[in-house]
């Protein structure tokens, strides 16, 4: 380990403050290779510095992470800054270690990239860490927001780069205007030789060395008497880091220890309402303070447990782990543990239990956290119950379900888990495949498409639809659509739907449209259907041989209406009853022009609205009734030409009929006459000669 310590010194950086650093660090240069790694970085991973210092950080990468570095690593240098990357590291060990990365970048004056500085922490610590951080930057930020105090941080160059409110305040501007100017531009003449004093002298102040009083020369342009405290940060011997300075004002001192008491009133009430459990050792190993929350977790009275030693606290098998507590924050943390202490009820209760050793006044003292689990516990119990649901779903669901990890870089997949629906439709078992390779299980079948959608899924981590492909398992096709989604540990899971009988009920479909499409074809009747716009969608053999367009002219035209229907205001009633949502009609007569000139009459029906057909808009139906109707009007011309010879006869019969009716009346007459002559000639005593032909025969006898 020793040999490390030129490389990381020659690097101009770093150094014994960066090993100082109690969690692994790493800097990386602009093409991401190592520039310096601190001890902790090779502790936690098992290399020596003179393994890892130039080489490139893609190379301690497992998996995918090392071919999605280079992209990330271009992000890292466009944004300056990263927070929370999740990856798994390579060890010495040949292990690999999850880690969470947090980093900024360094530029140089012009902008341009000098190297990265960046904290690595393992992943089961990371939710503990960012806490602790986030508490200790929020202390921070109260501390400098709250503080009565005006505090300025210095660059070597006494250049002020931090300032408080407060110090804002006090210098009579904000505290953002402060950064960038130097501080002995605030202090009065006649206080610059005791400033330069004190900035020089920091290092060696002490309580009883409180520091000096300055003129300090405000914005506004009065002066302010205040008393000022400097102490310097050495990065390494003989380097400063920075200055921090301390300016007071006289007449507001007491004032402020009023508030810093406060303020410590404050943090005790706060550390006596915290989550966890704490407990305060000092140096004789007595309890010297503890809040309310470990007194509810041991279930022990409050003002019972000051005086009594940590073993009273702390079970016998964990105690040895405990006996040499590390400083806190320090190299050699020791990590929780994981207990169970009965309370007063009786009822075990699961507690994780951290120590370490603080400074408090003159004397170290020891520090245990405690932390109740319950609530974790009963997570990882629901937890245990959902992926129990999820087997129990997965190995009932139809759809085939199979979960793959990459092998050799994506060169093939390795099976992790696979569902009976998975196993039928492959006619394997779960022993044949779960881990196995598919180049193992499936030699030689398949597309090739679905390995390719397979690894697309995985590098991409985007998820991948492969749509329906045949494949043949052990004699059967079948048609199986496959869907693949990544999964947060970089397996992926595939899920595949059998669609075999949808397939074959298509292609009986597609058959049964195409017979449809020959009947409609051939249909000895018109039939047409158009879109929402009228215009002709489909034109039969009918269609075509009574209009003479053929549907090659007529289909897709927005013209053909104008050939059919010359007349503007039939185009338009025609229009109208045919379009989407109208009343529709049936056998209704309409006169249309053919392709020769000649006009047909037709009887139509359009019943779309009762009998809608899925992409067609609307559709009619018809007869070309053109020699019907001249038949019929044939068939009534000659029957008026009959009726008229029929009233020609009639009145010829009718004068005939007079005629005759006269002829009798005259007859009668006649016989009358002869009659009258008969007899008298019978009364002279004289018979006829002959016959009367107009008479009877019985007047004709004697």
């Amino acid at each position: 380990m020793s040999g490390s310590t030129p490389d990381r010194n020659q690097a101009g950086f770093g150094g014994p403050a960066m090993d100082l650093l109690p969690c692994p660090y790493q800097s990386l240069d602009a093409n991401g290779c190592f520039l310096a790694v601190n001890e902790a970085w090779l502790r936690l991973l098992g290399y020596r510095a003179e393994d890892v210092v130039g080489k490139s950080f893609a190379d301690f990468l497992t998996g995918h992470h090392a071919v999605l570095f280079p992209q990330r690593f271009r992000e890292f240098i466009r944004t300056g800054e990263v927070s929370g990357v999740r990856f798994d590291l390579r060890t010495g060990r040949g292990t690999a270690v999850p880690c969470r990365l947090d980093g900024r970048i360094e530029y140089d004056a012009d902008g341009e990239m000098l190297r990265t500085h960046c904290l690595l922490h393992e992943a089961d610590e990371q939710v503990r860490l960012a806490d602790s951080l986030r508490r200790s930057e929020n202390k921070l930020h109260v501390v400098l927001a709250a503080a009565q105090e005006a505090i300025l941080i210095l660059d070597p160059q006494q250049l002020i780069t931090r300032a408080n409110p407060a110090a804002g305040e006090l210098l009579g501007t904000k505290a953002g205007d402060l950064e960038g100017h130097a501080f002995l531009e605030f202090v009065a003449e006649n206080s610059q030789h005791p400033a330069r004093s004190l900035l020089a002298q920091a290092d060696a102040a002490t309580d009883t060395q409180p520091g000096c009083d300055l003129s300090l020369l405000r914005r506004d342009g009065h002066l302010l008497q205040a008393r000022a405290r400097a102490e310097i940060l050495w990065d390494e011997p003989h380097r400063i880091l920075a200055t921090v300075l301390s300016l007071a004002d006289i007449g507001r001192v007491a004032r402020i220890e009023e508030k810093l008491n406060e303020n410590r009133d404050l943090n005790l009430a706060l550390l006596d309402h915290t989550r966890d459990g704490i407990l305060i050792f000092d140096a004789d190993q007595r309890l010297v303070w503890t809040n309310r929350r470990a007194a509810d977790l041991y279930g022990i009275a409050l003002n019972t447990m000051l005086g009594l030693p940590p073993d009273d606290f702390i079970p016998e098998e964990e105690r040895a782990r405990f006996r040499e507590v590390p400083t806190a924050g320090g190299e050699g943390r020791e990590p929780a543990s994981r207990l169970v202490r009965p309370q007063a009820n009786g009822q075990p209760l699961p507690l994780e239990l951290h120590g370490c050793t603080i400074p408090l006044g003159e004397r170290m003292h020891t520090l245990f956290t405690l932390r109740d689990l319950t609530a974790e516990e009963q997570a990882f119990a629901r937890l245990r119950e959902c992926e129990h649901l999820h087997q129990q779903v997965q190995q009932s669901i139809t759809d085939g379900v199979a979960i793959y990890e990459a092998v050799d870089d994506g060169a093939d997949f390795r099976i992790r888990d696979i569902n009976p629906a998975a196993c039928r439709h492959s006619g394997k078992s779960r022993e044949d495949c779960v881990g196995h390779c598919l180049s193992e299980v499936f030699p030689g079948t398949g597309p090739e498409a679905f390995i390719e959608a397979l690894r697309a899924a995985w590098r991409t981590r985007k998820p991948r639809d492969l749509p329906l492909h045949l494949y043949e398992f052990g004699g059967r096709s079948l048609w199986i659509e496959s869907h693949f989604l990544p999964l947060p540990s970089g397996d992926i899971l595939a899920i595949f739907r059998d669609r075999t009988e949808l397939r074959q009920t298509e292609e009986k479909l597609r058959a049964g449209e195409s017979h449809l499409q020959r009947l409609l074809e051939n249909l000895p009747a018109m039939l047409a259907a158009f879109d929402a716009d009228g215009v002709p969608q489909v034109w039969n053999q009918e269609c075509e041989r009574v209009t003479g367009y053929s549907a090659a002219e007529v289909v897709g035209n927005p013209q053909a209406f104008a050939w059919l229907y010359p007349d503007p205001e039939v185009r338009r009633r025609r229009l109208e009853l045919q379009l989407p949502g109208s009343a529709g009609f049936r056998n209704l007569e309409w006169t249309l022009r053919g392709k020769d000139g000649s006009y047909r009459t037709l009887l139509l029906s359009n019943l779309s609205n009762q009998f809608p057909v899925p992409g067609w808009a609307s559709w009619s139906v018809g007869v070309d009734i053109t020699a019907y109707r001249a038949i019929e009007r044939q068939t009534d011309a000659h029957r008026e030409g009959l009726d008229e010879r029929v009233r020609e006869r009639t009145e010829e019969l009718r004068a005939m009929v007079t005629a005759m009716a006269g002829r009798e009346l005259r007859m009668a007459e006649l016989k009358a006459t002869v009659a009258a002559l008969r007899g008298q000639l019978r009364q002279a005593g004289l018979a006829p000669v002959a016959n009367d032909p107009l008479a009877d025969e019985e007047e004709d006898s004697p």
